[in-house]
């Protein structure tokens, strides 16, 4: 009995014989994989617009996103579904022996293709080189009378394309048909951009605090510590309505303390300056200090005739004078400078130096109150405009 042999393995041909079928193959399967991409083409486009469909009557249960946007999300959803099809189609990979098996049934080749292929790939034992050459041939020869196009003949079924009709009619009619959520989303979106623009408003607002000069390091600091506390929170991811609304009146309530603060701590210091005023030579400008008008405690510190005074007189108002320095020192640093001079001036007798003095003292008095109060309007000024950007964002949505 002859021993079988693996001819395959020791045919230099049978390399170039599988190259042939699997070329022949090749053609035949491009034309199946047209044939499955015609099929398919409905079914992607159907399931596509399955879960587009979902997905717009869920954006009637929920409110996810307006009109515009979901039909952006169905026409991608339905190409996700064609190109997932069509990609599987012609990216599905198949051996060279399935195919052959393939077309064996679907040209009826009686199994010569596969025999032919499984011989040339050493799967399948000859006996003789003569027989795996014969089996070649004959595979070769039947491939020869194979056309393709009459064996998978492209025809379009009308049936596979009522799923996609259908789901485009449903799609469009659940669309089309108001959408009680579509408020909901409208609202949600108002809010949104309201509160965008109020983090850019205290991103600018924080800005200009710290390029005013007239502002106090001290103050700059507690305005922007306000300011970055709003902003942290209008910035937090799903921030509420209710919340940054919040956060806003936070703000504003903060930056009229502070003004409120920076007004008492002005008015307790000229309470004090006038207080240790009282009863020296200055009596007039304590007494003006004391109502509040800085005006005239200007005028008459300007108009102060220091030359008049007796030794003890000059004494007492050079000591009060450096008192009252000190006490201004906080709120009106220029004002105390001036003072505190004019006491040293006038304790080494030098009473024109310190009647100069005291007139750049009484000027800067008259100018610390417009400034004084311009820093007290400032701060009122920065939480008013917080207060109007809660007020926007409070109004958002419900017009």
């Amino acid at each position: 009995m002859a021993v079988r042999r693996n001819v395959a393995a020791q045919l230099p041909v049978a390399a170039g014989n599988l190259r042939k079928l699997e070329h022949v193959l090749s053609r035949w399967d491009a034309r199946l994989r047209l044939l499955h991409s015609v099929t398919w083409f409905p079914r992607g486009l159907a399931a596509g617009l399955a879960a587009g469909l979902l997905l717009a009557l869920a954006a009637r249960l929920w409110p996810l996103m307006l009109r515009p946007t979901l039909i952006a999300f169905v026409v991608v959803l339905a190409g996700i579904g064609l190109v997932a099809t069509q990609t599987g189609v012609w990216l599905w990979r198949r051996s060279t022996l399935d195919q052959a098996r393939r077309f064996d049934r679907v040209f009826q080749l009686k199994e010569r293709m596969s025999t032919a292929v499984e011989i040339a790939q050493g799967r399948l034992p000859v006996e003789s080189e003569y027989l795996a050459a014969r089996q070649y041939d004959q595979a070769m020869r039947v491939a020869t009378r194979v056309r393709p196009a009459e064996g998978l003949p492209l025809r379009l079924d009308w049936r596979e394309w009522l799923a996609p009709l259908v789901g485009i009619a449903a799609v469009a009619l659940a669309i089309w048909l108001p959408n009680p959520q579509d408020a909901v989303v409208e609202q949600q979106i108002a809010v949104q951009d309201a509160i965008e623009r109020q983090v850019e408003a205290l991103r600018d607002l924080r800005e200009e605090v710290l390029g005013n000069e007239q502002l106090s390091p001290q103050e700059q600091a507690a305005i922007v510590e306000a300011l970055d506390e709003a902003i942290e929170t209008l910035e937090q991811p799903g921030v509420t309505q209710e919340e940054a609304v919040a956060a806003l009146q936070a703000a504003e309530e903060e930056l009229r303390d502070l003004s409120e603060q920076a007004a008492r701590e002005q008015q307790r210091a000229l309470e004090e300056a006038s207080g240790l005023l009282d009863g020296t030579a200055a009596q007039e400008a304590a007494e003006a200090l004391a109502e509040g008008d800085l005006a005239a405690a200007a005028e008459a510190l300007e108009n102060l005739d220091l030359d008049s005074l007796t030794p003890e007189e000059a004494a007492a108002l050079a000591e009060a004078l450096g008192e009252a320095a000190q006490a201004l020192e906080g709120t009106n640093p220029e004002v105390a400078q001036a003072l505190e001079e004019a006491a040293g001036q006038l304790r080494q007798g030098d009473t024109a130096g310190a009647e100069q003095s005291l007139s750049e003292a009484g000027q800067a008095l008259a100018e610390g109150e417009g400034e004084g109060q311009a820093n007290v309007e400032q701060v009122e000024e920065y939480a008013d405009q917080v207060g109007k950007g809660g007020s926007e964002v409070a109004g958002a949505g419900r017009g």
